[in-house]
């Protein structure tokens, strides 16, 4: 199952966007956004679990990592598949973490 990132509510997201204090510094200062697909485990809650790095673009931005520590602190859960179902717990899904500044 595919599924977008739900973003949490999280300290200057006005400034950065809805990755907020996560969004990669370099990526900020050079006005790149980007985005990382998790692999990740849907626990209770919706919460994120067991998650690896499947990809990240642009590369060098950090962007994997950022999802990762987003994840690994419940800034992001579970959000809803296209045709708007909800991942079962222990469900391994491929989560889409978008990074985009605002224009």
């Amino acid at each position: 199952m595919a599924i977008d990132a739900k973003f949490g509510k999280i300290d200057q997201r006005a400034i950065y966007g809805p990755p907020g204090v996560y969004f990669p510094e370099h990526a900020v200062h050079t006005g790149v956004s980007g985005v990382a697909i998790l692999d990740c485990r849907a626990g209770a809650d919706d919460v994120l679990d067991a998650c690896s790095l499947v990809s990240e673009k642009p590369s060098g931005y950090d962007f994997g990592d950022a999802a990762l520590k987003m994840a690994a602190d419940h800034a992001i859960t579970a959000g809803v598949a296209a045709n708007g179902a909800k991942p079962n717990p222990g469900q391994r899904v491929l989560v889409r973490a978008p990074f985009e500044l605002p224009r």
